[in-house]
């Protein structure tokens, strides 16, 4: 199944909130409330993603092509990642379609002789930087945070994260998000004041 996308001329705001380039590629789609959701548009909108994710690739032209197998390997790579977080089964299609990516040439980090820093070599591409994602996919789902992975706490989030802190305890995507929301609510339940219905949980990734 490919996510139906949203309609809206709003730009989407993309949440790089999972710890993982492959899980935040993931969190582009999703399902709420049995409704596909889909933060990519149009193959702009990948080529934003590439840009504002931690791969930042600038400039990349993304084809309807290139943005069709963008969408069908960020499907997989989602349905593989929830049913992780349930403790459910992989999907053997999900499964070779990101093993197919991951057998692709990935992006090819390179050090900077003036910086010291880490940039990608300038032979760059959709499909590698795919590749690249697939291939961080596969080191997380059979590495030891695979039973890190988690779906937000909140009801109506349905962002998908890596538990990396220590205790392992980690509910919300993020503080800022959920978190906050969580922690106001709390607070006026003591305090005998009805939640502010206007403060409620974005029902997608968007």
């Amino acid at each position: 199944m490919t996510f139906a996308n949203q309609h809206t001329d709003k730009p989407v705001a993309f949440h790089l909130v999972a710890g993982r380039v492959s899980i935040d590629f993931a969190n582009t789609g999703g399902v709420v409330e049995q409704t596909p959701v889909d933060d990519f548009r149009a193959p702009a909108d990948l080529g934003r993603w590439f840009a504002e994710s931690e791969l930042a690739l600038h400039g990349l032209s993304v084809t309807s092509r290139e943005f069709d197998a963008a969408r069908v390997l960020r499907d997989a790579i989602w349905r593989a990642t929830w049913a992780i977080a349930h403790d459910q089964s992989l999907d053997a299609v999900d499964l070779a379609t990101i093993n197919d990516a991951a057998a692709m040439p990935s992006l090819a980090p390179q050090i900077d002789s003036a910086t010291g820093k880490s940039h990608w070599h300038q032979d760059r591409s959709v499909a590698a930087a795919l590749a690249t994602i697939a291939r961080d996919a596969v080191d997380l789902f059979t590495g030891a945070h695979a039973g890190r992975i988690r779906e937000c706490a909140s009801p109506r989030c349905i962002l998908l994260f890596v538990d990396t802190s220590r205790p392992g305890q980690r509910q919300w995507c993020s503080m800022e998000r959920c978190g906050n929301i969580a922690k106001t609510r709390r607070y006026r339940h003591r305090q005998g004041v009805d939640a502010d219905p206007g403060a409620s949980v974005p029902s997608s990734p968007s």
